[in-house]
């Protein structure tokens, strides 16, 4: 038998009324009105809706991120460090020092990177000169600051919109745009300093910034450094960067360690250009409360369907601190920081076999895998000898008596130079 309540001249079922008190609860657990509550609820369940039907987009995407796996396919996912203590095992003279260098590579990461030789990026940098902008010589990181500042002084902090920006606008065109006068907030802003980054061939991605996880506030970019093997956050809309005793923070850093580093008057901001006249002074800290990276940066040259797997949610990392609380969304929630911050052009150093000449002497034939969006070669440099190019992915270091090091890095398309990964050991005779 059906239960009924009666309220005044309303008939109402019995059911409704938890339901109603377990909805309020819930937009009150979430922090949200009952209508932004509906709303987010909606979209958390369209998302792997959506995933489904454009599964395609995936697959393509997996096509393109296979070609970041550098090196011999037979030894692409294969454990470098047990290739070294295998080698050690068959040859009692041979002792480990030292096999970081052996560490696996992530080519699980999920992120899609523009090409560098995409036609749009290349007329920016032929109309603007990236590369003179950026400069010569061998310290990247002051390079980035100089393109990034260059960025920052295009255009003056403000909300002039652009129509059809992500299908239509080239990045030359807004920055045109922006110096005749049009001013423009900090999401173009980043957008430009990942495009301009990535037309120099450096890794970059675009973040965003919020004290609630709701309504996005702030965005910025990020870029890989190779000299401090990490990502790190440049704000082109407020013209800084972060650092921490000297060396600069990532968002990841910003959002959990930003303010026990500025209590502790060890958070530098740094500026890299002059302040917009319309942007007033604030203290950006409390907005990295929470974060979130865009698992792509070709918005430009791969235009997807609203809900693909590879664009939106689905295909968005955030980071919060326990203040922000629960957040309803159908983003992947990733706290460690070695996934979130997950390292570019990284090598793996393999042992692959043991060569006897007929002499009696030995020689150690190396493999070499790594991670690498825009790759040009490796280079390899054994016990301090000069740099020489590895061209196969593939060396041969004498096996002699003594102490032995080998090097690895990327070279990068203009030259710049990876990360150096390093294995060490010892021939007892």
């Amino acid at each position: 038998m059906r239960s009924w309540r009666k309220t005044g001249r309303i008939v109402v079922p019995a059911v409704v009324v938890p339901l109603v008190v377990a909805w309020l609860a819930a937009s009150a657990y979430f922090r949200l009105n009952p209508l932004a509550m509906n709303a987010e609820l909606s979209r958390v369940a369209a998302a792997p809706v959506l995933a489904w039907v454009y599964q395609d987009d995936m697959r393509a995407a997996d096509e393109i991120r296979r070609t970041y796996r550098i090196g011999d396919p037979k030894l692409l996912g294969r454990d470098a460090a047990e290739s070294w203590r295998q080698i050690a095992a068959a040859n009692p003279d041979v002792h480990l020092l030292d096999t970081s260098g052996a560490a696996p590579v992530a080519f699980d990461v999920p992120f899609v990177y523009e090409s560098p030789d995409a036609p749009y990026l290349r007329e920016m940098d032929r109309t603007f000169g990236l590369q003179a902008i950026a400069g010569t010589g061998n310290d990247e990181y002051e390079a980035m600051l100089r393109l990034g500042a260059w960025v920052g002084r295009q255009f003056d902090h403000g909300s002039d919109q652009l129509t059809g920006y992500e299908r239509q606008m080239t990045p030359t065109d807004v920055i045109r745009a922006g110096q005749n006068g049009r001013k423009f907030w900090c999401e173009i802003a980043a957008r430009l300093v990942v495009q301009a980054a990535t037309a120099m061939g450096w890794q970059a991605r675009l973040i965003s910034a919020s004290r609630t996880g709701y309504r996005w506030e702030h965005a910025v970019a990020e870029l890989w450094s190779n000299r401090y093997r990490k990502w790190f956050a440049l704000d082109a809309d407020f013209n800084v960067v972060y650092e921490g005793r000297g060396i600069p923070l990532s968002v990841f850093e910003l959002c959990h360690r930003g303010q026990v580093l500025q209590q502790a008057g060890a958070l530098t901001v740094r500026r890299i250009a002059p302040p917009k006249r319309s942007l007033s002074a604030v203290d950006m800290i409390p907005y990295y409360a929470y974060v979130h990276v865009d698992l792509r940066n070709d918005w430009n040259s791969r235009v997807l369907r609203r809900g693909s797997p590879v664009s939106g949610d689905r295909s968005t990392w955030w980071t919060a601190r326990p203040s922000v609380g629960p957040i309803l969304t159908a983003k992947h929630r990733v706290e460690d920081e070695a996934v979130f911050n997950w390292p570019v052009n990284a090598i793996s150093l393999h042992a692959r076999e043991i060569l006897r000449g007929a002499d009696g002497s030995r020689q150690l034939r190396v493999g070499l895998t790594a991670y690498s969006p825009t790759f040009r070669g490796f280079e390899i440099s054994v016990d301090g000898e000069a740099w020489k190019p590895a061209p196969s992915a593939d060396a041969l270091v004498p096996m002699s008596a003594g102490a032995h090091a080998i090097k690895a890095r990327v070279v990068t398309p203009l030259g710049y130079l990876g990360p150096e990964y390093e294995v060490a050991f010892t021939v007892t005779r």
